[in-house]
């Protein structure tokens, strides 16, 4: 009884030859076209959720001003809470100027994490939104600024416009957002890429 072996076909064959060949530059041409789509609707996702997530820390950041400035926990609260109703924020913190924590929700059962009664050392001295991406989920943080105009006698008769501003960083704010869709819905992209590649490369060696 002879076995079937392919190798020893394509050997053999030209006709097996070219059609081996032009299987695996199909397969090829596929994997990669499917990799690259992937890839650039992950990436397109997560800087959708990114622009998101910074908008949300600068705008914490803007509404918590006065409060903060203030010490008024009861508004900051009220304040945070405003933020947690959206279905994709896990969690909230803000601190003060010393980074002592000052009010914070989070949603623990869809993953949400304290940030800790201090702020991270690595984020007390920021300027501007900055973010750190972790498996589940996207941590922001933004700077409480506020500023004032002044007037420096001094530069009255040589300015049209003397009036500048002085800032000062009085808090911090965090939100984490969630990730979990967005890693969802590559890999039900992925697998239905996969699953067609698949497809269309057994009909294509059936005809």
């Amino acid at each position: 009884m002879r076995w079937w072996n392919p190798v020893a076909i394509v050997r053999e064959s030209f006709r097996a030859k070219i059609f081996a060949l032009l299987f695996l530059v199909i397969t090829v041409l596929s994997s990669s076209f499917t990799a690259s789509y992937v890839l650039h609707e992950k990436k397109a996702l997560t800087e959708k959720l990114l622009t998101e997530g910074n908008l949300l820390a600068n705008l914490l950041a803007y509404n918590a001003r006065l409060p903060l400035f203030a010490e008024n926990i009861p508004m900051l609260s009220d304040v945070v809470d405003g933020l947690m109703e959206r279905e994709q924020v896990l969690a909230v913190s803000v601190y003060d100027e010393q980074g002592r924590l000052l009010a914070e929700k989070l949603k623990p059962e869809k993953g949400g994490r304290t940030g800790g009664t201090i702020a991270p050392p690595g984020e007390r001295a920021i300027t501007s939104t900055r973010h750190v991406q972790r498996e589940e989920s996207i941590e922001f943080f933004a700077p409480v600024v506020t500023g004032m105009g002044t007037e420096t006698s001094g530069y009255l008769l040589f300015e049209e416009n003397p009036r500048h501003n002085i800032s000062r960083t009085i808090g911090l704010v965090r939100v984490v957002i969630d990730r979990t869709e967005v890693n969802r819905r590559v890999n039900t992209l992925l697998m239905v890429s996969l699953l067609t590649t698949g497809l269309l490369l057994v009909l294509g060696s059936g005809a």
